[in-house]
């Protein structure tokens, strides 16, 4: 079965939680034997297996570009590429299209661009994922449109790092505008006791973001303890997770994927006590409620001091993360989707 995917997250933010997961599921339904093509306006789109169809569709960079892609363009290309169905985001799927759309939740992209058109495209995107002939998310979360869901899972090279090995930083990944200060205003509490040996590190941070933390930083007079990484290449995601003493997960990105990355290499996480964090993570994190910094930032000076908080932390994740090792999970939504597109034929 030929299925044609939107590669938009990959030209438009190559390093964001989003676009590494989008390359997790290129992987596994590549290995699970579909025909795939990647239809992405142009950009530094990362390495992709030798047999995957790139095809590089003009875009312009607005809002009614933005429409025009997603309601004309990706439709259109998908069947001129003689694909059985389409596959994309959540919230980006065209009203009509002459080949059937299922859409992902995970992959649902949160920013929206200004103004009249990036309104009217977002509120397409979402009226159209409405018709879409199926709509996935993952088990672990709650959804109140899905019509059906997939077994979590992270990529075979996400390994637990063995017990005795220490990390060097505190790693953030999935950062938001709109959270900047309140995790640098949580990270004042580890500055002036661990801040030297533990950095924190935020990942894959776009150059708004990044002048954003180095003005919040120097505000608040923590510059000295904030390292900022914007690369973040597919293959070493996993190793700059083992490497970490811990993961400030209070994001939600790409569906709570940047929760199972940590969980997944035994990398202590702290993160926020809201009903969706709590249904993937269970007592696998150091928990706390929104929007108060300051016991945020003492829970994270815990973990990173005391190995029988730590310790817990890091074995309940591998619990969870053990079941996210399904090797057959490309293979159980191949199959999902040729079910749709023989449905969709024979309607």
């Amino acid at each position: 079965m030929h299925v044609a995917i939107d590669g938009s997250p990959l030209s438009d933010s190559p390093n964001s939680p989003l676009s590494l997961h989008l390359l997790e599921w290129l992987h596994q339904l590549h290995n699970a034997g579909l025909e795939l093509t990647l239809l992405a306006p142009p950009g530094e789109i990362p390495p992709l297996p030798s047999d995957i169809e790139l095809s590089t569709l003009e875009r312009a960079n607005s809002g009614l570009g933005r429409l025009r892609f997603e309601q004309r363009v990706l439709p259109r290309a998908a069947s001129d590429h003689d694909a059985d169905l389409l596959l994309v985001g959540e919230g980006h799927a065209p009203l009509a299209s002459p080949i059937p759309i299922v859409t992902i939740s995970a992959l649902r992209r949160q920013a929206r661009l200004p103004g009249l058109w990036g309104t009217i495209a977002s509120a397409a995107g979402k009226a159209g994922s409405g018709g879409a002939s199926l709509r996935l998310s993952p088990s672990d979360v709650r959804s109140d449109f899905a019509t059906s869901s997939y077994p979590a899972f992270v990529a075979p090279a996400f390994e637990a790092k063995t017990a005795h090995e220490e990390g060097d930083y505190v790693l953030y990944f999935g950062a938001d505008l709109h959270d900047l200060a309140f995790i640098l205003s949580a990270w004042t509490y580890v500055d002036g006791s661990l801040g030297d040996t533990y950095p924190l590190t935020f990942l894959g941070v776009e150059s708004e973001l990044t002048a954003e933390i180095e003005r919040l930083a120097a505000t608040l007079d923590v510059t000295e303890s904030i390292r900022i990484q914007s690369k973040v290449p597919y293959l070493e995601l996993p190793q700059l997770y083992q490497n970490a003493a811990a993961c400030l997960g209070t994001s939600f990105a790409a569906d709570g994927q940047v929760l199972r990355w940590a969980m997944a290499t035994g990398t202590p996480l702290v993160g926020l006590k809201t009903p969706q964090f709590e249904r993937i993570v269970g007592k696998a994190a150091y928990l706390v409620p929104p929007a108060d910094s300051r016991t945020l930032g003492a829970a994270l000076l815990t973990v990173l001091i005391q190995d029988r908080v730590s310790g817990p932390l890091r074995d309940e994740g591998l619990k969870v993360a053990a079941g996210y090792s399904n090797l057959h999970i490309g293979e159980e939504v191949a199959n999902i989707l040729r079910e749709v597109a023989s449905r969709e034929r024979g309607a």
